[in-house]
């Protein structure tokens, strides 16, 4: 039986990624001067992102977490 992420397509799961983390570091970048975490938002983005592209990777690497 296979699983079903392969069910949904190739492109449109890597357009999904990729929506999903620019818009995570959007807003962000919008929280920093509103009200909410934005550094954590921007992280996470960072995160997201790093699943297809190796320069987000290589940007969370500095990110410690203790």
């Amino acid at each position: 039986m296979g699983r079903r992420i392969d069910a949904i397509p190739l492109w449109l799961r890597r357009t999904g990624v990729e929506v999903l983390g620019w818009t995570l570091i959007l807003v962000g970048v919008a929280m920093l001067v509103l009200p909410g975490p934005g550094l954590l938002a921007i992280v996470g983005g960072l995160v997201v992102l790093s699943v297809h592209n190796v320069w987000a990777k290589h940007l969370g690497d500095g990110v410690l977490i203790s």
